[in-house]
């Protein structure tokens, strides 16, 4: 079963109607990522999981979550 959720907040016969698969959303994320030079993988069709490695700096880490933030905002 794909998970399913609504874009911003709405009624409950609206959302039914506004309900859209995130596995589209997911994928589209990872390639901007991706793009950026940030490889993930996507978990049960719509996670997306990054395993840095142990010794990685804080500005390091900063960059990746800013290539994630650029790519989710590129889908809102």
């Amino acid at each position: 079963m794909k998970r399913m959720h609504t874009e911003g907040k709405c009624n409950k016969s609206a959302a039914r109607r506004a309900w859209v698969p995130l596995t589209d959303r997911a994928e589209r994320i990872y390639d901007g990522c991706l793009a950026a030079g940030l490889p993930f993988k996507i978990s049960a069709g719509s996670m997306l999981t990054q395993s840095p490695p142990l010794t990685i700096s804080k500005a390091d880490w900063g960059r990746a979550l800013g290539s994630v933030a650029s790519a989710v905002l590129a889908e809102v």
